[in-house]
């Protein structure tokens, strides 16, 4: 088990041990086409009539329940729209806007979201001992692998893996409670959910916090 004055965490603009950036957004293999942005924009913004709400109206703000989607991985997006429609992954709101949006319509949107800059959910700062805490989880892999093996150094997701830097710490919270209490079924090889089983409300706060803070922080990670 690690020691806790193994880490030392401390508030800067840069993510020291991974290199990640609050400007950029996750990187994608292919240049996005201009008119699947347009359309990803338009839905966006405006929702499609009658049956689609904007997605901005959830998912723009970092509050709440919902998860901010600027900067996420498109195949992430995409992937997770495809679970609503299909019910591999259910929700009282997304899974009739899910059903309502065609493949097309679902790639646009991903590839809108996925285009724009990465940001940091509002709120209050988390103390240093509950980021300590988180980054023991994340980065270190104490309990569990750490966060970074799947989830990429400093939250960058990676591919269909979401990217959590930046996210809003309510939404991973009871994400990660959901995958642990049965309630959320659609990781690959029930990964998150093995996870998820190892790790108390206290712990999923810490990783929820850390990952918000993560572009602010510099990790040192122990010597040997």
């Amino acid at each position: 088990m690690f020691r806790k004055t193994l880490l030392t965490l401390s508030v800067t603009a840069v993510l020291m041990a991974s290199g990640a950036s609050a400007a950029a957004p996750a990187a994608q293999k292919n240049a996005p086409d201009p008119k699947e942005l347009q359309m990803g924009q338009s839905i966006a913004k405006e929702g499609i009539k009658p049956s689609v709400a904007a997605c901005d109206n959830c998912h723009n703000s970092g509050t709440g329940p919902f998860p901010l989607l600027a900067g996420q991985r498109k195949d992430y997006i995409a992937r997770q729209l495809k679970d609503f429609r299909t019910g591999k992954r259910e929700h009282s709101m997304m899974t009739p806007i899910a059903k309502a949006m065609n493949e097309a319509q679902s790639d646009a949107v991903a590839a809108f979201y996925s285009a724009q800059p990465v940001r940091k959910a509002p709120g209050p700062g988390a103390s240093m001992d509950l980021l300590e805490r988180g980054a023991e989880l994340a980065v270190l892999g104490e309990v569990v692998t750490s966060c970074d093996t799947c989830h990429g150094k400093g939250g960058d997701g990676s591919n269909d893996i979401v990217a959590l830097a930046g996210q809003n710490p309510a939404y991973i919270t009871a994400q990660i409670q959901a995958f642990r209490d049965g309630k959320r079924g659609n990781d690959s090889m029930s990964m998150m959910r093995n996870v998820a089983s190892k790790l108390k409300d206290a712990d999923i706060k810490a990783v929820a916090a850390f990952y918000r803070e993560v572009q602010d922080l510099v990790v040192e990670l122990p010597q040997d």
